[in-house]
């Protein structure tokens, strides 16, 4: 045998597939044991403690070398995972073939075991198996053969006990307390002694985890864009998943808010999802977190990490958390309160000024579909024949009222659909994806553009004059637009364009953004995703009827389009200091590339 997986078509023996097995079903149970919280020695002693659990198990029977054709296929299908499982599959091929683990595998407890634990292992990354809760399907090919599910229970079930010991040091049998690597263990107790306070959260090897098998992560201090980039997917993943961030069961409410109250509920103008429609991250946790991306000196990338909730979170907490990412991730990392994110689009029965041209269609003026909600005109693209009104694709699809070719009215103040005036018709939407929920949970938002866009085909007579088609706030910006790009964006000067709120003056803090946002009107979130976050200081806020608003580059006297506003969030809170900051925030779809994704199109 050789250690290159390519010669494994030549044929291993039984015993060299059972070498191999044993080594990666070992690797794969201390993967699991890791990734709960276990330090690298206590994963040792918890396999070592189900092996003795299972040594004495009456189901122990049976000849490993009848697991071998189901192995072979299984170590295949674990290949092609990716580069991490093979080369799990490489080194253990490279072990056997020195006959480290030859000796006895045929008869060897620890063999059958370890064979078990590779198929119960590539059941847990196929979805088909969870290790902690003993649920899933077992026997599904190349699962567990018949004459051995006995067997694979006693295994199961052994390894789930000690996992749940771990998360309840008041269950039998589990491990003592852990200490984390690098903390101080906890000084023993006094009659002076303060209250408990809530419990730390684990900087663990589950945390560190986030960068297995990302290349140029070794340092932690700053990522090559790509590796930036798959751990900010994995920050929002893990947190759907429980992998991260799980202690918090352990925290009483008083010590992760400030108060009881709902943001939602006691904000004007930001109203509740409805009642009875599909539940968002609201009904179910007490926050969810978003991840995006930050430049770091000429050419690296740190993560910046939002976590959204209803209600204000603690400074303290925030900080246990940020520790906790920077554990896990390194130094480049940022973490920040947002309150709840909202798509912008504007209830039609919502009275209030709205602060853009309301005098003739133009920049910032409001629009509807005759339905529910209104969005802002962002600005105009023409291609060689017709002139288009570009808005987000949320506020003008309006639920499924706005199908393509349903006529699109220009409203003035005050306003409601039958008081508007025909400026066209819907040409094109795209949707932002619904955030799925599953048997109570979340799912991680899929690979996505991000692009949220609605296009207004204007009628006749409707396109504004020259002098006002790029006119805003009495200044008219370039027909070029500012092309995005992570390196340089960061803490460039961005304008929101005035339209349901009023001018509003900010920075780029994040790009690459992925982050839940509500549907005020529909009910239920979405992902908004591949964004960019501004964050506005001063007066104003964002408010819903922005979507769609134009935000601008002012550089120099010179002003050039950036994107357009999809979502927003009316309070966040910046680490460290004393209050933070108080400021609104904006996730804005970047024309670069929405203008990829329409070839021949371009600003009128």
């Amino acid at each position: 045998m050789s250690g290159d997986l390519e010669d494994q078509d030549g044929g291993w023996s039984s015993e060299e597939t059972l070498a191999v097995a044993q080594i990666v079903g070992r690797d794969l149970l201390r993967s699991e044991f890791i990734d709960n919280a276990y330090g690298p020695a206590e994963a040792e002693e918890a396999m070592d403690a189900v092996l003795r659990d299972l040594r004495g198990s009456e189901a122990i029977s049976g000849n490993p070398g009848d697991l071998v054709p189901y192995l072979d296929v299984a170590i295949e299908r674990l290949t092609e995972f990716g580069p991490n499982e093979q080369e799990m599959v490489r080194r253990a091929a490279e072990i056997a073939e020195r006959g480290a683990e030859l000796q006895g595998t045929r008869n060897s407890i620890a063999a059958l075991l370890g064979a078990l634990a590779l198929l119960l292992g590539l059941a847990k990354l196929e979805g088909r198996y969870d290790w902690k809760t003993g649920e899933g399907y077992v026997a599904l090919s190349p699962g567990i053969p018949p004459g051995f599910s006995d067997i694979a229970k006693a295994l199961a079930e052994s390894v789930s006990r000690q996992l749940r010991a771990a998360s309840d040091p008041a269950l039998p049998d589990g491990p003592s307390p852990r200490s984390t690597a690098g903390e101080a263990p906890a000084p023993s107790s006094t009659a002076e002694s303060a209250p408990p306070a809530a419990p730390a959260i684990r900087s663990s090897s589950a945390g560190r985890s986030i960068l297995d098998g990302i290349p140029g992560t070794e340092t932690g201090r700053a990522f090559r864009f790509e590796a930036a980039v798959e751990i900010a997917r994995r920050v929002v993943e893990r947190h759907l998943d429980g992998t991260d961030l799980r202690d918090l069961a352990g925290y009483p409410p008083e010590k992760i808010f400030q108060n009881d109250r709902s943001i939602l509920s006691s904000r004007s103008g930001w109203p509740e999802p409805p009642a009875g429609t599909a539940l968002s991250w609201l009904d179910q946790a007490p926050f969810t977190v978003g991840a995006g991306l930050f430049s770091v000196g000429e050419s690296g990338f740190g993560v910046v990490v939002r976590l959204q909730s209803n209600r204000h979170l603690k400074d303290k907490f925030l900080k246990e958390v940020a520790n906790y990412y920077e554990r896990a991730i390194g130094r480049a990392v940022a973490v920040r309160w947002v309150s709840p994110v909202l798509l912008l689009k504007r209830a039609t029965r919502e009275s209030g000024r709205w602060h853009g041209p309301v005098d003739g269609l133009k920049v910032g003026s409001p629009v509807n579909v005759g339905g529910e909600c209104v969005g802002t005109v962002g600005l105009f693209i023409k291609d060689s024949v017709d002139c288009f009104a570009l808005t987000s694709g949320h506020s003008l699809d309006d639920a499924g009222a706005g199908t393509p070719g349903k006529p699109v009215y220009f409203l003035q103040q005050p306003h409601h659909p039958l008081d508007g005036t025909r400026i066209g018709s819907v040409h094109e939407t795209r949707l932002p994806r619904r955030v799925v929920i599953q048997n109570g949970s979340r799912l991680p938002p899929p690979s996505d553009d991000g692009l949220d866009y609605g296009m207004i085909k204007l009628d006749l007579g409707w396109p504004p004059k020259p002098s006002d088609i790029r006119r805003v706030s009495g200044k008219t910006f370039s027909r070029d637009i500012h092309p995005a790009d992570p390196k340089v964006d960061l803490n460039a000067d961005m304008i929101k364009s005035p339209a349901a709120s009023r001018e509003l003056y900010g920075k780029i803090t994040a790009t690459n953004m992925t982050i839940e946002a509500i549907d005020p009107i529909r009910g239920g979130a979405v992902w908004i995703a591949n964004a960019t976050e501004v964050t506005f200081v001063g007066k104003g806020s964002i408010l819903p009827g922005d979507s769609g608003a134009l935000i601008y580059l002012d550089r120099d006297g010179s002003q050039k389009a950036y994107g357009i506003c999809v979502g927003g969030t009316k309070k966040s809170k910046v680490l460290p200091g004393k209050d933070g900051g108080s400021v609104s925030t904006a996730y804005v779809l970047p024309l670069t590339h929405l203008l990829a994704a329409k070839p021949g199109m371009e600003l009128a």
